[in-house]
């Protein structure tokens, strides 16, 4: 699991606005991490991996 510090050193304030709004859509806060993570911080292709995924709101 993934705690806060650990997002507050890993994310820039942009990256933690995208996760913000990913986890008030409905996604779980891990699968946003990773997404956001894999997508390289860009929130459309974050959303898009989450559904592709199976992640669905």
């Amino acid at each position: 699991m993934i705690d806060d510090s650990e997002v507050e050193q890993n994310f820039s304030s942009e990256g933690k606005a995208i996760m913000n709004r990913l986890e008030t859509m409905g996604f779980p806060g891990e699968t946003v991490i990773e997404a956001i993570c894999v997508c390289d911080g860009d929130e459309e292709r974050s959303i898009e991996y989450l559904y592709d995924n199976g992640y669905e709101l």
